[in-house]
């Protein structure tokens, strides 16, 4: 399922996809009232929620700032794909026969993703939007599910969980062909940046509004955990690419970020 997923938003947000439409359709795909709405719900509330969870007034306000300035910029080139717009895992509708001991294949199962009230193609944001939020999900549930005697104690979930997010990321990166030169010029480098931004957003939110099991890491170490990537992406590429910040950037939990663009990390 983890491969799936990612090759089919790796090929949804490619070029490929845009040409075979034409210019007719894309110029139709555009949500004029969702700008206002994430900025209300979803970015504004950032601010205070990194504040009650244990962050500095003025730190929060610098981090703050950062995903403010990426959500509210002009859409970068390489931003001109078709996305879902508002990815999570309530999107993957999967077959309930695909657990039977008589299924077929996991490939011979229908998979589906489904709500597309935000799919937009001006502007679309794919491994910095779609993926980047995607994965916040998918982060926070592995805290959630750490056993709280040992982070190195885990359960036969929490490596399900894992092991599809790997698959994810991979089949992601794969089809992308990401070229991956450490470089402020390279323009990857800026697609990086957005990404660990929005994942960073989007963990806190996420942290603060779901329910999540009360034996992980707390709502307060989940923001935290969130706000630490709003903190390494910098003030700019390349104080994201500066030796101390890579290197601490490398040790991200799982690689979540840095595995989507094909860089591995050390934990």
């Amino acid at each position: 399922m983890g491969n799936r997923i990612g090759r089919f938003f790796a090929d949804l947000h490619s070029a490929t996809t845009q040409q075979n439409w034409g210019f007719s359709v894309p110029a139709v795909l555009e949500n004029s009232s969702a700008y206002q709405f994430v900025l209300d719900t979803a970015v504004e509330p950032v601010l205070e929620r990194m504040k009650s969870h244990g962050i500095s007034a003025d730190t929060a306000e610098r981090l703050y700032a950062r995903a403010l300035a990426d959500y509210a910029r002009n859409p970068n080139t390489l931003e001109s794909v078709f996305t879902i717009g508002d990815f999570h895992p309530g999107h993957i509708l999967v077959d309930a026969t695909w657990a039977s001991p008589n299924r077929t294949t996991t490939m011979g199962r229908p998979l589906a993703i489904i709500d597309w009230e935000f799919a937009t193609a001006k502007g679309g944001r794919g491994a910095n939007g779609d993926m980047a939020q995607f994965l916040a999900s998918l982060h926070l549930l592995l805290l959630s599910l750490r056993k709280p005697n040992g982070r190195d104690s885990v359960s036969p979930a929490y490596e399900a969980v894992a092991t599809f997010q790997c698959w994810v990321c991979d089949a992601y990166a794969y089809l992308k062909l990401f070229h991956i030169s450490r470089s402020p010029g390279n323009p990857i480098m800026w697609l990086l940046r957005s990404a660990l931004i929005l994942h960073g957003r989007e963990m806190i939110n996420q942290a603060v509004e779901r329910e999540w099991s009360t034996e992980g890491l707390s709502v307060s170490e989940m923001v935290q955990a969130g706000a630490w990537y709003l903190e390494r992406a910098g003030e700019d590429v390349e104080d994201m690419l500066e030796e101390g910040n890579w290197e601490e950037l490398t040790r991200e939990d799982h690689g979540v970020i840095l595995r989507l663009f094909r860089f591995r990390s050390g934990r």
